[in-house]
Parts: C-alpha cells; structure tokens; sequence
C-alpha cells in the first residue's frame, strides 16, 4: 500500500488534497485562551500572555476529533507570547460530529 492510497482511506476520500481544521485553546480556571501553536513543550499564544494559574487543560480540535489533556505551566515572570509546559496525562479523546467554532 503507498501513502496516496493511505490518505484516501484515512480520509475517506477518493482524491484531492484536504486542510485540516485544527483549533488549540488552553483553560485554566474560568479562562480560555487561544493558542496559535503547540509542540516541543511550548504553547505559543498569538500575543504575550500571563497565565494566572500553574495547571491547565489543552484542547486540540482537528476536524472534529477533540483530544483533551492536562499540563503544568512552567513558572513565567513576565508576558510572553510562548509559554513552557509539561504534559501531565492525557484526559479524553472525543469525536464530534461538527467542528465546533471559535470566534
């Protein structure tokens, strides 16, 4: 089997190309933020941020698949727009039938 064929079953897809919708937000608290991009234990935030809080949950939505996890939020003295962290458990994997919106 090559990657082509792959694709298409993993996206039930004949052809085309496809983008993914992918949404990131970090709550803590009462408060959700948006994030701009996650990976090598970072968050990185579309503009400087404090965040109050030292624990967190981190939802990644891409296309309707909705991963949930905690993380601890590495000590910041002063807003940055990328904040260090360290993933602490994954919580729920959901499917949703519809993309959920954030403004």
């Amino acid at each position: 089997m090559n990657l082509g064929t792959l694709e298409n079953q993993t996206l039930g897809r004949s052809g085309g190309s496809h983008s993914a919708n992918i949404q990131i937000q970090l709550r803590t608290g009462d408060t959700t933020f948006t994030v701009s991009q996650i990976g090598g234990g970072h968050l990185i935030f579309p503009h400087p941020v404090i965040i109050p809080s030292h624990t967190g949950e981190v939802t990644l939505t891409i296309d309707g698949l909705e991963l949930k996890w905690s993380v601890e939020l590495l000590t910041q003295s002063q807003p940055s727009p990328m904040v260090e962290i360290a993933y602490r458990n994954m919580l729920q994997v959901t499917e949703r039938s519809e993309p959920q919106r954030v403004l």
